[in-house]
Order: C-alpha cells, then sequence, then structure tokens
C-alpha cells in the first residue's frame, strides 16, 4: 500500500537517470587539457559543472581550460561607461 502511494507521488516528476560521463576538451589551439565530469545528465550540466568545480568556460565557440588566459580575458571585459546623463 505504502508503494502505491510513493508512486502516485512521483508521477509527473522527472527521474534521475542513469548518470553519463562527458569528457570536455579545451579548443585552444595546441592545448590538450581535458576533464571528466560523471554522473551528468547531458552536456550542458557537464559543462555547468566544469565551470562551476574546475573553472573551465564554455561558450557557442567551444570549451576552454582555466589556463586559456586570452579566451578568460575577453569572456569578462569591463563594460566602459558613456557619457552621464
Amino acid at each position: 500500500m505504502a508503494a502505491r502511494a510513493a508512486d502516485r507521488r512521483r508521477r509527473g516528476r522527472p527521474v534521475m537517470a542513469i548518470g553519463y560521463a562527458h569528457t570536455l576538451f579545451c579548443d585552444r589551439l595546441g592545448c590538450r587539457a581535458k576533464v571528466t565530469i560523471e554522473a551528468t545528465r547531458n552536456a550542458a550540466h557537464a559543462r555547468r559543472l566544469a565551470r562551476m568545480r574546475h573553472g573551465w568556460r564554455s561558450d557557442d565557440t567551444g570549451d576552454w581550460c582555466p589556463t586559456d588566459k586570452t579566451a578568460r580575458a575577453t569572456a569578462h571585459a569591463t563594460q566602459t561607461r558613456g557619457p552621464s546623463q
């Protein structure tokens, strides 16, 4: 009886599937860095975890390791202020 009640409560909610392992490779020319993130749902989830846990950056052009200073500098450029109004 308790199992049926638990089934009814779970219905409609996404259930975590078996975790996948994703490997990200740095796209900087000549860089051979890679990181494997385990127990992820999909590639986007792996990229989020790589950013939070390991400092990797991902954008439309690829994945970048934390030692890539040129890509990191352009991604975090500060916005210039215009004239005051």
